[in-house]
């Protein structure tokens, strides 16, 4: 605080408590909750555990927030991903390369993502550009012969009857793609992709949004970046 330039009245109303809290946790060691550690730190430019040395390595506490995972992708049953489609109300976000699987396994798939869209919620989906070299390494690494491509091309048709709708963007990208991310409201479904397998071979996370330090918002992050770098469709582009 001193090396900030912060009071302790001023930190307190900073991070929204009382100024006899700061000095409970200056004076009588008490530790705050995980998400005012988290603002304490930021105010004072410093990381919580330079703060808190006692408490748990970020790592165990990033891992309470995945609560069930698949070693393949195309093991996770259809029915959750409906479920978890179903019950998303304020945004749904899909970043993939051609995520043509979604149409395949749920034939409503569209239908729900515009009554989503008619009820205010905000629908962002990221595709590879098909003319991008990203898209063309990745279809020569899994050996498609131009498979890949034409998904990419397949999934646009899909989603015409939604571009160009209230609260759907749909964006084309042309980054190497890390991993595939399916986020609705705040639970996160999120494939790391490997060399040269196909996605629906990859492994599968189902995370749960916990900290602002955790591993939910960083894959949103991850998203968010790739979205806003990336290009809008129109309607007339399919």
């Amino acid at each position: 605080m001193e090396q900030a330039g912060v009071s302790a009245a001023q930190l307190a109303k900073q991070v929204d408590v009382n100024p006899k809290t700061v000095n409970n946790w200056i004076n009588r060691g008490a530790i705050p909750r995980r998400e005012t550690q988290l603002k304490v730190a930021n105010k004072v430019d410093c990381s919580i555990h330079d703060l808190w040395p006692d408490q748990a390595p970020p790592e165990s506490y990033a891992l309470s927030e995945i609560v069930n995972a698949w070693g393949h992708r195309c093991e996770s049953p259809k029915d959750f991903w409906w479920g978890i489609f179903q019950d998303a109300k304020i945004h749904v976000d899909l970043l993939g390369y051609a995520m043509q699987f979604l149409h395949e396994d749920h034939k409503d798939f569209v239908t729900l993502l515009k009554e989503k869209a008619n009820n205010g919620c905000q629908v962002r989906i990221v595709m590879a550009d098909p003319q991008s070299s990203a898209a063309s390494e990745r279809d020569h690494e899994e050996d498609l012969r131009g498979g890949l491509i034409a998904r990419i091309k397949m999934s646009l048709t899909y989603f015409e009857p939604v571009i160009g709708t209230a609260n759907i963007e749909i964006h084309l990208q042309s980054y190497p793609m890390y991993s595939s991310i399916f986020r609705f409201d705040g639970e996160m479904l999120v494939t790391p992709h490997l060399c040269h397998d196909p996605g629906r071979l990859a492994p599968l996370f189902h995370v749960r949004q916990g900290s602002e330090e955790g591993i939910f918002q960083r894959y949103l992050e991850s998203f968010d970046y790739v979205f806003e770098t990336s290009r809008a469709i129109r309607p007339s582009f399919v």
